[in-house]
């Protein structure tokens, strides 16, 4: 029963009270304030095995608002102590391990409901007495953060959990379990934040490891107070062991011992290098068993950048709160300020008449306090003489500040001074405590200023912000500041993460930047094992290559083995999974047979012609299913093809239709395109669909019907919101204020994006080889050799290609698109060659960098466009229009022209429709020059289906695999599914009737190839008509 699905409750973030004047909250605090008080000096213990132990010696931590107190003792474990801890700690480990992950996580819920229930008053007492904040601090940090961590873990927990093999071979099942690492982990945390305690012990304790946990010396007691919690909760004793001590004596032992196995830490960035170089000591000398997962969350010198375009009294308020709150003493708060000299002044004056109005006073004593005390009398001290050289600095200007009194507490003024050069020591110094730095630089060198800001900081990447409303601004900030924060805010204040909101952590010398508040963190303090069982015996040991000259013609055996037995023995399994298909598995009732009436077996050599997106799904898909005789052939010398459709920088992945049959074929496939190997090259960036002001009335009718699917689908509904004028559109993306965009209506669906087609083909094409899947390139198929069976009927014997070399098979598969009529002439006018243009802007860097991140932009009536291809810059664009077909009047089938320079060119009228797309939305482009112009030629047929069927009279030995209509490229990672489903169907029959092979007598004969299917706006012209005429010489 243990191991039975669960389902944690929701997440969510705990609820923060506001502690006005007479509210019960206060009044409750209050009073645990009062009983505090009078305990103290309250004790502070050491906790091995779940008993207290006594302390060799200890050391008193006083109150910081008044330091003639003493609040607790800080009792030090022995080195003997610590020894003793790490034994009892790996003899829990050994029951906790295998203690079910639904009765960790319960303790860890419980524990959440104690922390804000019945100990919640006593937590934010201890906090504000013993560290020094106020009761809003010690609200949002010992309540509300600490519960979110105990609540959020475990469903971070359980998504890593789940994090399973989605895909793989027949017969065949892989599982991976995340074991605990083998040893103890060593947590350290600091003293400003107590639920800092809770989150670094719960979360690798929670994935089954004990731990050795030593706090702060000046968050002793409320430190206690989790530890206490978590025992009450449930959680056995051994599993966390509470060991305060000096800090050099206990971490001795603790790298000293052989399963120190990790170490997670949050305090200062010189502590934690130390630490970590005397780990890679260690795992040089061979000290551990394993290598020790590290992960620290250090320093920050972090910044506040100002563009001239900011709203300047935000930025006042917002520096204000991330320099000054809880005294500056967090690893996020603000310490460095860049100002534009056009609005310095501005800024300066609310920083100043601001930072005059804080109050400062005994958390305790004073609710209305905005600042209390720094911890302890050596951060006072080193505050002190930063701001004594600071008043004597004749390179600084005090603008605020600049005071301090120690008489009864640790209490120092709010202090901001200005810099004359950005390269001053304050900038790059971390002072942890409430003194703030400004430069004001010139507004021209805003580019210039970024990179000071980036090489500031002294070597410390953990949070920034930058303030503006200039979008190109903003993104070159963004782009420029790339490494210089691990927390990255726009128009936000750096002490902004919210648990579960904001993953949290920094880089270069902030930390490893394990993102705490997801599952990151966690996948840490794993070390995972993958499981593969077989259900099938191997029936030989030899290989293909093994086999004697009797066997079939080795140039047609794939370069994988010849028994499904071996399908798992291919080193790359990037494969679709058998499971993926829903509607296979819809129309197939035995989907997974191994024979079911089919006259081919999986080591008879296939062929398949053309290594366009349905080639090399089909390729994929049936040697993933355990056929090992596959060859590809394709005229093109290289993949991608130039000869396929899906040759493209990119191709729209939408998924609503107006048929729900298509609807949820293309929402399977777009769930597809998440998986490992297709996920890279999918951008969902949203599908943005409209109609303009003058878009006729079949756009417009078309328009509704999509919406209207995608509103009613289960999986897209929640991802479609209203677009009714070009306020809702520049609301969301805007890239594109400039454009008048007259009239536009329609929805903006999150669900869709958009594939890098031609990435795909190659990482497709490179599954396949690895899986044995043989391509022969640079080979055009000119003919299917037929023979007579003993019957009377015909079958497929193999291709003979242009150069009239032969290659046999026993199934020959007809996936080249557009010339499928080559192979297969009888096919007559079912599937038509048919083309729509396509052209790009050439964008500079930074031009790219604006539009990066829009949605497809779709204007029914006109065309649409992408946003801009990395690395290129090339914006690809593509009118709307009923394209054009090749018709040749002898046979009249439609084909492409006999090379691609033919087609390398953009019609007139098309040239236009993209201008007036472009007009409407980025008018600053629509005069540039058009380039990379073509015709890109597809496989089309006239009701919009596919055909995926055995073509008549072949005796079942041929399949046609084509008619995508312009919108096939969206099922690449489904498509092969359907061919493997036909294989193996019980009657050998194509059971969907649109996609079966029509009767060649069907009234459709040379119709307009746009008049039957209402997403198609204007009327199909023939290629003679739109290609330019030669010029005159006369």
């Amino acid at each position: 029963m243990a191991t039975t699905p669960f389902r944690l409750p929701a997440e969510r973030n705990e609820a923060n009270f506001e502690y006005r004047k007479g509210s019960p909250e206060r009044k409750a605090v209050e009073d645990a304030l009062q009983r505090l008080r009078s305990q103290l000096p309250v004790k502070s213990d050491i906790v091995i095995n779940g008993q207290v132990q006594r302390p060799s010696s200890s050391l008193n931590q006083v109150l910081p608002s008044e330091h003639g107190i003493v609040f607790s003792n800080y009792p030090l474990a022995s080195k003997e102590q610590v020894r003793e801890a790490i034994e009892s700690a790996l003899e829990a480990k050994k029951k906790w391990e295998n203690t079910p992950f639904v009765d960790r996580a319960a303790i860890f819920l419980r524990a959440a409901e104690l922390v804000t229930g019945k100990y919640r008053h006593e937590l934010i007492a201890a906090t504000m007495l013993g560290q020094g904040k106020n009761v809003w601090q010690a609200e949002i940090d010992a309540a509300a953060e600490l519960a979110d961590f105990f609540r959020l873990n475990c469903n971070y927990a359980a998504e890593l959990l789940g994090r399973q093999p989605t895909r793989g071979t027949d017969g065949i099942w892989t599982r991976v379990e995340y074991r605990p690492l083998e040893g103890f982990v060593y947590a350290v945390s600091p003293f400003d934040f107590t639920a800092l305690g809770g989150s670094l012990v719960s979360g690798p304790a929670l994935m089954g490891n004990v731990v050795l946990w030593k706090p702060s010396p000046h968050s002793i007691y409320a430190s206690s107070l989790v530890y206490k919690i978590l025992k009450e909760a449930g959680l056995p004793k051994g599993v966390v062991q509470f060991v305060p001590g000096d800090a050099q004596e206990v971490t001795d032992e603790v790298l000293a011992h052989r399963e120190f196995a990790g170490l997670n830490f949050v305090g200062s960035s010189d502590v934690f290098r130390s630490i970590y170089g005397r780990i890679g000591q260690g795992i040089a000398n061979k000290t551990y068993r394993e290598f020790p997962r590290v992960v620290g969350e250090t320093s920050g010198k972090n910044f506040h950048l100002v563009h001239p375009s900011a709203d300047i009294a935000s930025a006042v308020s917002h520096t204000i709160r991330g320099a000054f709150e809880y005294q500056g003493q967090k690893c996020s708060a603000t310490s460095r300020v860049y100002l534009p000299a056009s609005r310095a002044e501005e800024f300066i004056s609310g920083l100043k008449a601001g930072v005059e109005k804080i109050t400062i006073g005994s958390p305790e004593k004073d609710f209305e306090a905005f600042m209390g005390p720094v911890i302890h009398r050596a951060s006072f001290d080193k505050i002190k003489s930063i701001i004594d050289a600071g008043n004597g600095d004749k390179s600084l200007k005090l603008l605020v500040g600049g005071k301090y009194d120690d008489s009864v507490g640790f209490f120092v003024k709010p202090t901001v001074y200005q810099a004359d050069a950005p390269d001053h020591p304050l900038f790059n110094q971390e002072i942890f405590g409430p003194v703030l730095v400004l430069y004001v630089y010139p507004d021209a060198e805003w580019t210039s200023v970024l990179k000071k800001v980036d090489q500031s900081g002294g070597g410390l990447a953990l949070t920034g912000a930058v303030f503006g409303t200039d979008r190109e601004a903003l993104r070159q900030a963004e782009d420029t500041l790339r490494y210089s924060a691990g927390n990255f805010y726009i128009n936000c204040k750096t002490t902004a993460a919210l648990i579960g909101q904001q993953t949290f952590g920094g880089a270069r010398s902030s930390g490893t930047n394990d993102k705490a508040g997801s599952s990151d963190i966690l996948r840490r303090f794993t070390s995972p094992r993958t499981l593969k069982e077989e259900f099938f015996p191997l029936d030989r040991f030899t290989y293909p290559s093994n086999e004697d000259e009797s066997k079939p013609n080795p140039s047609l055996i794939a370069a994988g083995p010849t028994s499904s037995s071996f399908a798992s023995e291919s080193p790359t399994r990037l494969a679709i999974t058998p499971d993926l298909c829903k509607f296979t598995r819809r129309y197939y009732s035995d989907e997974r047979s191994n024979r079911i009436n089919m006259a081919i077996s999986k080591s008879d050599p296939i062929l398949i012609a053309g290594a366009g997106a349905f080639g090399l799904s089909t390729a994929l898909r049936l040697s993933r299913a355990g056929y090992t005789n596959i060859t590809v052939l394709d005229k093109s010398k290289q993949i991608p093809s130039g000869y396929s459709a899906a040759n493209d920088i990119n191709k729209i992945l939408r998924a609503e239709y107006e048929d729900p049959f298509y609807t949820d074929l293309a929402v399977e496939a777009l769930e597809a395109w998440k998986t490992p190997l297709f996920a890279p090259h999918f951008h969902q960036t949203g599908f943005l669909h409209c109609a303009s002001a003058t878009a006729p009335e079949k756009a417009v009718g078309t328009l509704n019907a999509f919406r209207a699917s995608a509103e009613a689908h289960p999986r897209m509904k929640k991802h479609v919101s209203p677009i009714n004028s070009k306020r809702d559109i520049v609301e969301q993306f805007w890239q594109f204020r400039n454009g008048p965009l007259t009239g536009w209506h329609g929805y903006f669906n999150s669900y869709d994006g958009y594939a890098h087609s031609s990435n795909s083909l190659i990482a497709v094409h490179r599954a396949c080889v690895a899986d044995g899947v043989r391509f022969l390139l640079g080979r055009e198929a000119a003919e299917i050799v037929y023979e007579k069976t003993p019957g009377g009927s015909t079958k497929a014997t193999g291709v003979r290609t242009r150069a009239g070399a032969y290659h046999a098979a026993k199934l020959v598969i007809v996936a080249l698109g557009a010339t499928a009529t080559d192979l297969v002439p009888q096919v007559g006018q079912q599937v038509v060659a048919k083309s729509w243009s396509v052209a790009h802007v050439q964008l500079t860097d930074a031009e790219a960098s604006v539009l990066r991140g829009i949605p497809v932009t779709y204007a029914r009536d006109l065309g649409f466009l992408f946003e801009p291809e990395p690395g290129t810059n090339l914006l690809k664009l593509c009118p709307m229009g009923g394209g054009s077909i090749n018709t040749d009047p002898k046979t009249g089938v439609s084909r492409p022209p006999a090379t691609l320079a033919d087609s390398a060119f953009l019609p007139a009228e098309d040239e236009k429709r993209i201008r007036k797309l472009l007009a409407h939305t980025l008018p600053s482009l629509a005069d540039r020059p058009l380039i990379n112009r073509s015709l890109c030629w597809f496989a089309d047929t006239i009701d919009s289906d596919f055909i995926v069927d055995y073509v008549p009279e072949t005796s079942s030995s041929v399949i046609l695999l084509s008619g995508d209509s312009g919108h096939g490229f969206k099922m690449f990672p489904i498509v092969g599914d359907w061919v493997k489903a036909l294989l193996e169907a019980k009657d050998g029959k194509q059971p969907v009737a649109r996609w079966r092979w029509k009767n060649r007598d069907s009234k459709d004969g040379k119709a307009n190839w746009g008049a039957s299917v209402s997403w198609r706006v204007g009327n199909t012209l023939e290629f003679e008509e739109v290609r330019p005429q030669p010029k005159s010489r006369l």
